[in-house]
């Protein structure tokens, strides 16, 4: 699991993986007045692939291939309610954060509003994290079925 979050095979499954997780982490996912069908969410990479170094300085000796392999990680990835309209991709992580606040602040997966930096550390922080997390939540029997746990009557009705 570590693995497959620390490279970019999950990058086209990204969406999936945070929406299965955010449904089982957050307590008011399912008891929520908000829409939180799957089509509701989009995937938004925080820091860019090619991101402009002024805005995204490389720090701690990263290179720009480093940078581009990390950017591509689940950790570097957040569900939105909604697209980023005002803030372009590019923007530097400061208005990103302003952009996306509330557009996510209720959910369980996004909780670095307080960081003045988002870094390629950070990213790898988060991954580490979010396997945890996957880890935690589904667990594979000895016949090789997942097995989550959390009861089925605890799901967003949009997935039971």
């Amino acid at each position: 699991v570590v693995a497959a979050v620390c490279s970019n095979d999950l990058k086209g499954v990204a969406e999936t993986i945070l929406y299965m997780l955010e449904s089982r982490m957050n307590l008011h996912f399912t008891e929520s007045d908000r829409d939180n069908s799957f089509n509701a969410f989009v995937k938004e990479q925080i820091m860019p692939e090619k991101a402009d170094p002024t805005n995204w300085p490389l720090m701690n000796g990263e290179t720009l291939e480093e940078r581009q392999t990390i950017a591509k990680t689940l950790g570097n990835f957040v569900l939105l309610r909604e697209k980023l309209t005002r803030c372009p991709k590019t923007a530097s992580w400061a208005k990103k954060r302003v952009a996306m606040q509330p557009k996510c602040q209720d959910m369980s997966l996004f909780n670095f509003w307080g960081l003045q930096n988002w870094t390629e550390d950070v990213i790898r922080e988060r991954n580490k994290w979010l396997a945890g997390k996957i880890i935690e939540t589904w667990t594979i029997n000895s016949y090789g079925c997942v097995k989550c746990h959390k009861k089925r009557s605890q799901w967003p009705n949009t997935i039971r």
